[in-house]
């Protein structure tokens, strides 16, 4: 864990809150080192989100209480899922009512989201991460959160729970992304004071915000339909489809002056 140390670094204030989730999978290979690629139920991308908070507790709290009013709701009585215990949201399970509402509550609150897509190049993939899954996934996580340690004075970063996640690998690609930074600007080394947890979904309402996104934006890529990918489209402040191929007119990286369209990218 880094410490503030220079002038600069200590004009700094605040902490921020980042919530990292994932869509697809890092996968290339299933059981005995077989090819997934083409195969049925194959997912040809990752894509990993964060999103950033700073008033963690106002958030949290605005979602409970959105929970609550939907298992109170008499309209909303036949909706199984939501009477169950330990029922949370989750985009590619929660019935189409009751993700319509949540995305027009997510359309009104301030949060700012970061996205990385993974094209699962096998070339890619056996060359850069030497066959490595987990190697893989870390890499974009790095990716993800070269410069977003720039402006606050502490970090709380918490990462979804998955099979393979471990608190070393993950606070490692967060010091190869601070590295990664520094080494790629003039400027003074930042050193950013910061703690990493590794959280479940289910218990951690904050990340059903970056789930929403990443669903809208992973149905907008995969069948072309922008319907919620629009509806947050100012909170989608950067997304970076790094393996990419950059042609005439194409790019990789898409914020609020340039964004991202189906149209100007590779296609998928």
């Amino acid at each position: 864990m880094g410490l503030l140390t220079s002038k600069k670094e200590k004009s700094r204030t605040g902490k921020i809150h980042y919530y990292i989730d994932e869509s697809g999978s890092p996968e290339f290979y299933g059981k005995r080192k077989k090819l997934l690629i083409e195969k049925e139920g194959y997912s040809p991308l990752l894509i990993i989100g964060l999103i950033s908070v700073t008033n963690r507790k106002h958030l949290c709290d605005e979602i409970e209480n959105f929970k609550k009013s939907l298992i109170a709701d008499k309209s909303l009585r036949h909706i199984h899922s939501l009477h169950q215990p330990g029922w949370y949201l989750h985009a590619k399970d929660d019935h189409p009512e009751v993700r319509e509402r949540f995305f027009q509550f997510l359309s009104k609150k301030s949060f700012r989201g970061y996205f990385i897509i993974g094209r699962k190049k096998l070339k890619v993939f056996l060359k850069k991460h030497k066959g490595s899954e987990k190697e893989f996934y870390f890499d974009l996580i790095q990716n993800l959160l070269k410069g977003r340690f720039t402006e606050f004075k502490e970090y709380n970063i918490y990462l979804s729970r998955r099979s393979g996640n471990s608190i070393k690998a993950f606070s490692d690609a967060i010091e190869a992304s601070i590295k990664k930074y520094n080494k790629s600007t003039k400027k003074e080394d930042i050193k950013p004071t910061y703690s990493c947890n590794i959280v479940p979904s289910k218990t951690t309402p904050e990340l059903s915000v970056v789930d929403y996104m990443l669903w809208a934006l992973q149905r907008y890529i995969t069948k072309g339909d922008k319907k919620y990918f629009d509806l947050l489209q100012n909170k989608f402040c950067f997304i970076y489809d790094i393996y990419a191929k950059k042609k005439l007119g194409q790019t990789r990286y898409y914020n609020h002056a340039t964004p991202f369209d189906l149209e100007k990218a590779e296609k998928f």
